[in-house]
């Protein structure tokens, strides 16, 4: 527990700047990109990010998976994973080389120019951070995410501002980013690294991602395909404030659990492969409290809070049918974040992963399928609906396989005290909101007000035993002090 803690403490603050940052740059595009360019832009850098999974993503799950588990020689996973990546970068560029060829338009080469950089750079930035994240190292993790955060929004606004390249702008920004956050630690990491495929490891690595490319595939049509079915049935200019709000609440549901997940994964397939499996069921209980009660109050926030958020965050041409989504996107990213870094963790730690494309691939298609209903007869909000049906599907699929491969825990008692502090919150959110004698007090007073009543519950019921842990951390600081003084007396 206190492993987890200070790895996502450390984590938390290395994601939090570029979190913060990535944040205010949907503020800021949404204000200088009309919802056209910005639905050129998400269009482009969807299409880069599906490459990018077919592509390196099975590189990146298998080295995170093996490397954090030790259960292979790091050099030589990493010996490995090189010349695999330049390979499929020849092969790449093969196919961008028949794309720039196949059409003379000054717009369609430029596109696929900036394209192809922009695969082999983020496929790096990508491989990179993930040797960082395996080898436990949350200090150099941050430092790369930093820079990337960092570079890609000066650079984009520059040139959105001053050279006015229109959806350029943050594509280009992202590029530059990619290439300065890869020189952090790159000697480091990869200096010890030999040019030698072992065709053994390669299989083992291949045989374990190969499945995960497929799910996240099936993930991207799962989460992204509304946007282009957007754009071909209403608009890129709608396409583009439904991509913009999704993106915004994506980000802010999973900003405190992705920081949560980034040391809590590793320290469970360890738990799995080291240990027995009384702590492994430790530790998942543990993850699963901690994920719900990061993110269930998150969640309502966001929808209860939906319009003033929309008023405050979004460029005019946006936030009226942004705050109509909001509610909906956050339910369905409270469903997926349960799904995904809970539930789905039992497959990947029994190297069950094809289980979890079946899943997926499921949902996928019951989303694509409602899309086609929905979006013409109730346009964004169908889209929004679909999504939470379909996550909705995805999660109790994984919760019913599960059973089979690996049961989860999911410990009733310490949920219902989530629940119980949620609707505590609602009820303040209530109080607050409506209750004349406190319509004069400020809205970040009432915010912490809320905000207050749900830690507050939560605490008092020893959710997870939380105010144990805590009280017992503080008497061991205390015995250390006390003895310190002793000592020096």
């Amino acid at each position: 527990m206190h492993t987890l803690l200070r790895h996502s403490a450390i984590y938390l603050i290395a994601r939090g700047v570029p979190g913060a940052i990535n944040f205010l740059a949907i503020a800021i595009y949404t204000r200088l990109l009309s919802p056209q360019e910005y639905g050129q832009y998400v269009l482009v850098f969807s299409v880069v990010t599906f490459m990018n999974i077919v592509l390196y993503d099975w590189l990146r799950l298998s080295l995170l998976r093996f490397v954090s588990g030790q259960s292979m020689d790091v050099i030589r996973v990493k010996s490995t994973v090189v010349p695999l990546f330049l390979t499929v970068n020849i092969l790449t560029l093969l196919v961008g080389i028949i794309l720039y060829a196949a059409k003379d338009e000054q717009t369609w080469r430029m596109v696929v120019v900036v394209s192809m950089l922009l695969l082999w750079t983020q496929a790096w930035f990508d491989l990179h951070l993930q040797t960082l994240r395996a080898g436990l190292r949350p200090l150099q993790y941050g430092m790369v995410s930093w820079v990337r955060a960092f570079v890609s929004l000066a650079v984009g606004v520059v040139l959105v501002k001053y050279f006015h390249l229109s959806f350029w702008a943050p594509l280009l920004g992202f590029l530059a980013g990619n290439v300065c956050a890869s020189l952090v630690s790159l000697k480091k990491e990869w200096s010890a690294v030999r040019f030698e495929m072992e065709v053994h490891i390669a299989r083992v690595l291949f045989a374990y991602g190969l499945p995960l490319v497929i799910t996240q595939c099936l993930s991207f049509v799962l989460g992204l395909s509304d946007r282009f079915l957007i754009a071909a049935m209403i608009g890129e200019a709608a396409a583009g404030v439904y991509a913009a709000t999704y993106d915004f609440v994506q980000q802010v549901s999973t900003f405190l659990l992705s920081t949560f997940s980034l040391a809590a994964y590793p320290l469970l397939v360890r738990s799995h492969e080291q240990s027995t499996p009384a702590n492994f069921r430790a530790q998942a209980k543990v993850n699963i409290c901690a994920l719900l009660l990061l993110s269930a109050p998150i969640a309502i926030l966001l929808a209860v809070y939906s319009s003033p958020i929309a008023s405050a965050y979004f460029g005019s041409d946006y936030r009226n049918i942004a705050a109509t989504l909001i509610p909906w996107i956050a339910a369905a990213m409270l469903l997926s974040n349960v799904r995904s870094l809970h539930f789905d963790i039992a497959f990947q730690v029994r190297n069950r992963t094809t289980t979890i494309t079946l899943i997926v691939g499921s949902a996928a298609l019951v989303n694509v399928l409602l899309n086609l209903l929905l979006i013409p007869t109730w346009g964004l909000k169908g889209a929004a609906y679909s999504t939470l049906a379909s996550f909705l599907l995805a999660l109790l699929l994984s919760v019913v396989a599960g059973r089979r491969v690996l049961p989860m825990p999911f410990p009733l008692l310490e949920v219902g005290k989530v629940l119980a502090g949620c609707a505590v919150m609602v009820g303040a959110f209530l109080i607050v909101e409506r209750l004349p004698l406190l319509s004069a007090i400020p809205s970040l007073v009432k915010l912490a007000l809320v905000l207050l009543s749900y830690g507050g519950i939560v605490w008092a019921m020893d959710t997870a035993q939380m105010r144990r842990k805590v009280m017992m951390r503080w008497q061991q600081v205390k015995y250390t002090r006390s003895a310190k003084v002793g000592i020096g007396g």
